[in-house]
Order: C-alpha cells, then structure tokens, then sequence
C-alpha cells in the first residue's frame, strides 16, 4: 500500500504543523487559516535550531501558485527543508519495533482440509502441482512483519513518498490482506508463552528493498523516462560540442603552414586531450542523471498468529525432498520453513 500525499495546501500543512509541533512539546494557536503562531524549546526548537533554545515566531503557508520568492525560515511550502527536519524529529531513533499476537479466527481454529490445502498448495508451489502431505498438521504461529517506511528518491527532482506493507519473515512474501480488520484482530491475552524470532538485518533488508521495488515500479518509471530524456539532451550536446571542436582541430592542421609536423603533433595532442574531457563529460551526465532511492524504515510490527506446520514432498529439479511447510489460514497460503534449497 502506498500512503497518499498530504497536498501542498496551506490548510492542510498548517494543520499537519500544528499536530506535529503540539506532539514535539510546543505551544501552537493558529491565527489564521495559513499562519500559526508558535513558542517552541527543545525538540519543537530544534525544527529550526540546533540548539533547541527558546523560540518564538509566526510560521506562514502560502499557497503553492503564490509568486515571490520564499523564506524556509519562516515560509512553507512543496520541498521545505523544514517539512524534512520535522519528519526526521517526529520518528525515533532507533526504530521502534514492536510485537502483537492476532486473534485467531473461524478459519485458523482447525487444520485445513484436504481440499483446501491442495488448492492453496499449487499456487503457493506451481512447481510441484500435487500436495503430498508427510506428517500430521501441529499447531504454530507464523511470524510476518508490518513496515512503515518512508522512501527518498533522488533524481533532477527529490520525491519522498510513504508506505506501509506486510510481508513473511520466512520468505519475504507480501502480503495484501494489511487492512483487513478481521485479520488484524491483537488477541488481548494470548494463552501460550511465544518465542519469538530474532530479526535478521540482512533478511529484513533484502525483503524490504524488494517490495519497494514493486511498489515504486510505476512512479519509478515515469522518473526513469524524464532522466532518460534530460541525460539524452545533454549527452547530445555534448557530443556535438566536441566533435564540432576536433574538426576545428584539424581544420587548423590543414592550414598550419610553418612547421607542419610540429603543428601536427600539437594537433593531435589537444585531439586526444579533447576526447578524454569528452568521456569525462559525458561520464559525469551518466553520474548526474542517476536515480537513487533511499528507504527509511520508521516502524516495523511484528505479527504472530496461528498457523499450521507440517511436513510435505517439494519438488526440486527433477527430485522430491521432504520439507517442513506452514500454512497460514488467512492469507490461504503455504511457505517454507527452512531455506530452499539450489
């Protein structure tokens, strides 16, 4: 799910800033429907200094066609430093992390039958169509994760966008109930002492970079267009700089008369200087019209809920290998539990 944007309207930010810097410990009262008048120490303070000594001042949000040009210390608007300051000091550091356990439902209270676990089988697995089940089903717990992540993505223009997904700390599989009500019901006094697993860094990045990937794949593309099409012009440019230079080059060997060979040499000199710089240039357009996302991640959710474990025939290549398995009744779906093998 990809959160949407608060619109670069000034009652909307004024509202959003008056939330934040209330949260932050300041004092807000909003005397206008664009201005609000702020007296803020410490963490509020630290939006606009680093010291986080006593402030006292009248922030405006003009509106987004508004001519004139800005002032970020006291003025709001599309891309302020002072809008990304106050989001970094609204997030802890380090990133909270919490655990919940959901409430099991109808589906989860028994075993799946054999119908449903063959179905839900072949499209978890396609590789291996049939469901051969080895041993009896045992109660479990599956263990997924909810994110919320910010991501910056750096090209001609900065665009921050938020987002929040589910995912399997098995396998990192996605997952698209997030905000089904029935599914996110925390079991107030779970029955049975959990152990929970311990988050592996490494994993949890991988699986996030993943399925950012794919959530930003549109908006991604339509940056990719525009960066392509700048990088084009520019590398246009200067190709055709260049090359109308060489020739000027060697237009003036031709009408060196004294010293020909020594003009030659000097010729081809400033040649193979010129196209070292024009590699140069062009290589510096490739570096300047690259794209770089960088998440942030804000929160993460650790979810447990009840899940059946058993053991059944994968196959790999040509051959069938017993596997522990886990079925999760309400996203009807199998995962692995124990790495796959190559």
């Amino acid at each position: 799910m990809k959160l949407d944007r608060l619109p670069p309207e000034p009652g909307a930010l004024a509202g959003f800033y008056a939330d934040a810097l209330t949260a932050l410990g300041a004092v807000v009262e909003r005397s206008w429907y664009d201005r609000l008048d702020v007296l803020a120490e410490g963490a509020a303070a630290r939006v606009w200094n680093d010291s986080g000594q006593l402030h006292e001042f009248q922030v405006r949000f003009p509106a987004p066609d508004q001519a004139g040009p800005r002032d970020a210390k006291v003025e709001i608007f599309p891309g302020c430093p002072t809008t990304f300051r106050l989001t970094e000091l609204l997030n802890p550091s380090p990133t909270t992390v919490r655990r919940v356990v959901l409430e099991p439902d109808r589906t989860s209270r028994v075993a799946p039958s054999d119908e449903v676990a063959a179905k839900t089988w072949f499209q978890s697995f396609p590789d291996s169509p049939k469901f051969h089940q080895l041993t009896p089903y045992t109660a479990t717990f599956h263990f997924s994760a909810v994110a919320i992540a910010r991501c910056e993505i750096q090209a001609i223009d900065q665009v921050w966008s938020a987002h929040q997904v589910r995912f399997s700390l098995l396998d990192g599989r996605r997952d698209a109930t997030l905000h089904d009500d029935a599914v996110l019901s925390i079991d107030p006094t779970p029955h049975e002492a959990i152990v929970w697993p311990t988050l592996d860094n490494a994993s949890l990045q991988q699986f996030l970079i993943r399925i950012l990937n794919l959530e930003l794949a549109a908006e991604l593309d339509a940056i990719r267009t525009r960066q392509q099409r700048y990088l084009n012009r520019e590398i246009r440019r200067i190709d055709e700089y260049f090359a109308s230079y060489e020739q000027e080059l060697r237009s003036r060997r031709v009408r060196a008369g004294s010293n020909p060979a020594g003009a030659k040499k000097s010729v081809e000199d400033r040649i193979a200087a010129a196209r070292t710089e024009h590699l140069r240039r062009r290589d510096d357009q490739l570096q300047r019209h690259a794209i770089h996302v960088k998440p942030h991640l804000d929160a993460l959710l650790i979810l447990a809920e009840p899940a059946w474990a058993t053991t059944a025939q994968i196959r790999i290549g040509r051959e069938r290998h017993p596997e522990p398995v886990l079925y999760v009744p309400h996203a009807r779906r199998w995962h692995q539990t124990a790495p796959a093998k190559s």
